[in-house]
């Protein structure tokens, strides 16, 4: 069952736009109570059991500036406004300009159970192993910059001074930096596995900034009002904020799965963590191109989110979404010195819950700048 409540707080009225002769009007407005000052709409499912999907809109106008002034056109005339309401305010649908660089609902479905995996690892040692293989090369080339040696060839050399950099050194540095906090993850492990087996289970929520873009729309000219024939324009711009989050709950798959002594237990979040399991994802790692193949696939994150070393099951993902668009309109017309306000701001926010199973999936992302460089690199090297 649906269930939607919405509340509406109106622009208050008291808004009067006239002309006058000599004081007289001969043309009157008034604005009564009506159009949505603030406005806040929720749309939810009801029932037993489990996450439910969910809807939530929030729409402020409180920030938009009423007109007011006095302006004198000759013969005795002018034009009036006092607290008016421009028009556009009052219509103005607001909504969201979205762009491309957050990832799915479905992807992150499966990002969130592959980072919340009780039998995820979080350094694989026997991957960092076989990169030190490269170490010797590595430290060559930092000398060969050092001695100056690379002078001939420039363009060759700064396309394997790069692939050195982002596919030897960076991913070496991050495993050292991992290993580093070895112990915190280890206590924070166990008090996983203390939760899915002793507890009946545990809730991780998992954000990344990855799942977080910002899109600048404009700007343009919009006439905002021109009821007594003066047009009062701005420039209106507006910047939408996407961000993307994930959490599910994790049970376990054998009541009766059991370590019996803490040491045993302890030795066994060590594998686990340093991924000395035999674990698919892991595999998949070691796979030459494997790693260009997720920038455009979930084939590693599928298989992290679908590894059960540890006996354990999960509820199917909640992915939230909160947008929120702030819109400005800053006065550019010729009367901006004579009519006050009919500018300002508005904000325009939504945040849903989607429950989604997730999936295997392949797009054409936006390559990220250090990504395009990999493969600019990687074809100087195939010129070469």
């Amino acid at each position: 069952m649906t269930r939607l409540r919405t509340a509406t707080f109106p622009w208050l009225g008291s808004g009067v736009a006239q002309r006058r002769a000599g004081g007289v009007p001969w043309f009157s407005q008034t604005q009564t109570t009506g159009g949505a000052n603030h406005k806040h709409v929720c749309e939810d499912s009801l029932g037993r059991g489990g996450e439910h999907p969910m809807d939530i809109s929030h729409d402020d106008r409180s920030g938009l500036l009423r007109l007011n002034g006095t302006r004198n056109i000759g013969s005795g005339e002018d034009k009036f406004y006092l607290n008016w309401v421009p028009g556009h305010f009052y219509a103005f649908a607001g909504g969201h300009n979205l762009g491309t660089d957050v990832p799915g609902i479905g992807d992150v479905a499966v990002m969130t159970m592959a980072r919340s995996n009780p039998s995820r690892s979080y350094v694989s040692v026997p991957n960092f192993v076989y990169e030190l293989r490269d170490l010797p090369r590595m430290l060559r080339g930092l000398g060969d910059i050092k001695s100056g040696k690379d002078v001939k060839d420039t363009v060759g050399n700064l396309a394997n001074h790069n692939l050195a950099a982002q596919m030897g050194w960076k991913p070496l540095v991050s495993d050292i930096q991992k290993l580093s906090i070895f112990q915190l993850k280890v206590e924070q492990r166990l008090r996983d596995l203390d939760a899915l087996f002793r507890k009946g289970g545990y809730t991780r929520r998992v954000r990344s900034s990855n799942w977080t873009s910002s899109v600048s729309n404009g700007p343009t000219i919009v006439t905002v009002e021109s009821n007594l024939g003066d047009f009062i324009d701005c420039e209106k711009s507006s910047v939408t904020t996407v961000e993307r989050w994930g959490s599910c709950r994790w049970f376990p798959a054998n009541q009766d799965y059991n370590l019996k002594t803490t040491k045993e237990m302890t030795r066994y979040v060590h594998s686990l963590i340093l991924g000395l399991n035999a674990q698919p994802e892991r595999l998949w790692d070691a796979i030459p191109w494997t790693w260009m193949i997720d920038w455009f696939s979930n084939v590693g994150d599928y298989m992290a989110a679908n590894a059960n070393t540890v006996p354990a099951y999960s509820s199917t993902p909640c992915v939230m979404t909160r947008t929120k668009t702030v819109t400005t309109w800053r006065r550019v017309d010729g009367f901006k010195f004579i009519y006050t306000g009919g500018e300002g701001t508005s904000v325009y926010e939504t945040l849903s819950r989607t429950i989604h199973p997730g999936f295997l999936s392949a797009s054409l992302p936006h390559l990220k700048a250090s990504q395009l460089s990999i493969l600019g690199s990687l074809a100087i090297q195939r010129i070469k």
